[in-house]
């Protein structure tokens, strides 16, 4: 479930979603945890997974 998540929250920040808007799209708690979680998962922040243009 967290792989689904996760994965589910990376396409929403690749599409451009701010990443708190994100966090709670894909059912994270609050932003903190999403980060976390990519660091856990990914090794990275979800801005460096992500970045903005």
């Amino acid at each position: 479930m967290q792989i689904h998540r996760f994965q589910r929250a990376l396409h929403l920040a690749r599409a451009g979603m701010s990443l708190t808007d994100v966090a709670a799209t894909a059912g994270y708690v609050d932003q903190a945890h999403f980060t976390h979680e990519a660091r856990r998962l990914a090794g990275r922040t979800p801005s460096e997974l992500a970045p903005t243009a």
